[in-house]
């Protein structure tokens, strides 16, 4: 077999390896959208049921069921906790880089574990103290629950960015007569900007997705997506048709999201990692 040959098949076979992990990794999503088509006899049939004639009443019943409010809900606390990661991590971040301080480097370690840190270990002290402060289903409880996850990411992707600015850009505009805030803001963030987009868009994106804290510190007014999908779970057992059309009205969102600015991801995320 020749060279030319040999390549060709290389190519072949990485093709062929490429379509079947797509096709491993999609078949969930289609299998989703396929099932929220259906009516219940189609979905609950056994063998599974390839043709069918698609249906929108899945669709319907889940958004009669008050599913737009949670839709509200969901975009509301995420844009509020994105909002005020940004806006404290980002400060957080800078004085990590620029400041020296007595135990900087346990800081930085502790917002690190902080991030892996799993949801329960927080959930529990923050629904005493909420109850206690009448922060139960209300929208500033939940962006303050959340900031318990999307703050660490924010400070600890940011830091990378501002360690990658030259310090003497920061100098000359101190010179020129900014403050300390003033450099930051006309010349290290406009530098920065990958950065910005790219925390914006992962915290906007955990907050979308979140379930745990809504399920604990949430209630029947700050009802999210994630959560008001479990009520299609009765006694009676589970209604696939609306579950799976909830499912892809949830998901839907954020898989746009991500194809649209997957560039921007990227280029953020290899950005930080570089500098």
């Amino acid at each position: 077999m020749g060279y030319r040959q040999r390549r060709r098949l290389v190519a072949w076979l990485c093709a062929i390896i490429v379509a079947a992990a797509l096709a491993f990794t999609f078949f969930p999503f289609f299998w989703l959208i396929t099932t929220s088509l259906k009516k219940p006899i189609d979905a609950f049939a056994l063998p599974p049921t390839w043709i069918f004639i698609p249906t929108l009443d899945n669709y319907g019943q889940v958004l009669e069921a008050g599913f737009l409010k949670s839709y509200f809900n969901n975009t509301l606390v995420g844009i509020l906790c994105t909002m005020v990661s940004l806006i404290l991590g980002v400060p957080a971040a800078y004085a990590m880089v620029r400041a020296n301080f007595r135990g900087k480097s346990f800081m930085g370690a502790w917002i690190l574990l902080s991030r892996l840190a799993p949801p329960v270990a927080f959930a529990i002290p923050l629904y005493v103290l909420f109850r206690s402060v009448g922060l139960v289903d209300n929208y500033l409880g939940l962006t303050i629950a959340y900031l318990t996850i999307t703050m660490p990411f924010v400070v600890w992707i940011m830091t990378g960015f501002f360690e990658g600015v030259p310090v003497e850009l920061e100098e000359a505009a101190l010179i020129d007569g900014c403050t300390r805030l003033g450099a930051l803001l006309r010349v290290v963030l406009p530098v920065s900007t990958p950065g910005l987009a790219t925390a914006a868009i992962f915290s906007l994106m955990m907050s979308w997705n979140q379930y745990f804290y809504p399920l604990i510190l949430g209630g029947r007014n700050t009802i999210t997506s994630p959560v008001m999908i479990t009520g299609f779970v009765t006694f009676e057992g589970p209604n696939w048709g609306k579950l799976a059309a909830a499912g892809v009205l949830v998901v839907a969102p954020v898989l746009v999201f991500t194809v649209v600015a997957q560039r921007g991801i990227v280029r953020g995320l290899v950005g930080g990692a570089v500098k």
